[in-house]
Order: structure tokens, then C-alpha cells, then sequence
């Protein structure tokens, strides 16, 4: 079990403001993971993410959800798309999911800020604009062809990329005060409050991924 990654998926399923499906948390947990790579120049999951027909794919990521699934965390349910495939949508079955470090839910809360109204094709563009895909990109139109299975450098940036300094992080968002989450009606009014508090950010997040 990765620990940091179930707790990660845990925050997003249980905060995220509707269902999501498979494909929406692999690219939620991926710009999750940019964000954090460019903050503090490593990985906080400790996974690795490939280019496949859908953009950043993490086999590890569908491991886990279906192993939180397996243990009652959550609940994964198989249903029909247009073209007559299957796709996955999950459920929050559990209580208040575990604390993330105050660090890593300020910037699980930007994405969920800045993807909640999305649909998955907008969530999809968020994520190919990212300087790690538009270089493998960039590589297929040359090369002609796409490199599926290609490992996504997370290390790339490019000069004209703006970046979010941890002081703005900091100052941005209010540390949270984990002593008075209080009951899980006065936890919910909080989570309601915070993404109010979020919404002033929300245009400043997506210039800086782009």
C-alpha cells in the first residue's frame, strides 16, 4: 500500500464536488504531483506517470483505488459510456478521509479549486498544457508518431513558465487549524467555507500551470 497516494485519493474522491471517474482522478492526482515537483523538486507520491491514449497514466493509481475499494474506502462502480466501453465512477463510502499534511492539502485544494466545474475533456487540455506533456508532444510531432508508454519527465520547466513560490502558498492560504474540525456536520461547513475562501485563487492557479 502507498500510503501518501491512498490518502491523496482519499482527499480528492471524498472532497472533490462531484463523482469522478478513473481517467479524471489520474489526471487530478498528476497535476497534483506537477505542482508539487516544482515546489519542492521531488515527487510526493513517489510514482512515476506514462504517456498513453489519454494523456499521464499511473498503472499504480488504479492499483490502489481498487484496493481501497477492496477494504470498504470506497466504492468503484462499472458502468457503459457512448461508444459501448465500460468506464469507472467512485464513491466516498468512508468517514472524514485522513489528514494530509497542511502543505499537501493547500495544493490538493487548488486542484480541486481549479478542476471542480471542469468537465473531463477541460480537466484532459489542464493537463496536457503542463510543460512535462507539451515536450512529449512536441517529440511525436516530429517523430510522427505517438510515444505511448513513455515515461513523463516531471523535471522539465520551461523559462516562460510562471511559477508559484511556496511564500505565496503560504500566505495565500490560511494554516488550518486541525484541533477544531469538531463534528462531521461542523467539518462539512468548513470544507463549504474553504472552497468559497479558494475561489479569488482559482484564475491565478491556471495561469501558472500554463
Amino acid at each position: 500500500m502507498n500510503k501518501k497516494l491512498r490518502d491523496l485519493l482519499a482527499f480528492f474522491i471524498h472532497r472533490f464536488p462531484r463523482m469522478l471517474s478513473r481517467t479524471e482522478i489520474v489526471k487530478l492526482v498528476y497535476l497534483f504531483e506537477y505542482y508539487y515537483f516544482r515546489l519542492y523538486g521531488q515527487s510526493y507520491c513517489q510514482i512515476q506517470f506514462t504517456r498513453d491514449y489519454y494523456g499521464p497514466n499511473c498503472s499504480v493509481i488504479v492499483q490502489e483505488l481498487c484496493s481501497m475499494d477492496k477494504d470498504g474506502i470506497i466504492l468503484i462502480r462499472e458502468m457503459p459510456n457512448y461508444a459501448g466501453n465500460s468506464f469507472y465512477t467512485h464513491y466516498w463510502r468512508g468517514n472524514i478521509p485522513p489528514e494530509l499534511e497542511p502543505e499537501v492539502e493547500r495544493i490538493a485544494l487548488i486542484i480541486i479549486n481549479m478542476a471542480g466545474d471542469k468537465s473531463l475533456g477541460d480537466i484532459k487540455k489542464v493537463a496536457y498544457s503542463t510543460p512535462p506533456m507539451r515536450k512529449i508532444v512536441e517529440q511525436e510531432n516530429v517523430l510522427g508518431y505517438k510515444l505511448y508508454g513513455e515515461v513523463i519527465d516531471m523535471t522539465i520547466k520551461e523559462d516562460s513558465v510562471k511559477k508559484i513560490p511556496i511564500s505565496r502558498l503560504k500566505v495565500a492560504f490560511k494554516t488550518i487549524n486541525r484541533e477544531s474540525r469538531g463534528t462531521n456536520e461542523e467539518y462539512n461547513a468548513t470544507i463549504f467555507k474553504e472552497k468559497e475562501g479558494l475561489k479569488v485563487y482559482r484564475e491565478r492557479a491556471e495561469r501558472c500551470i500554463i
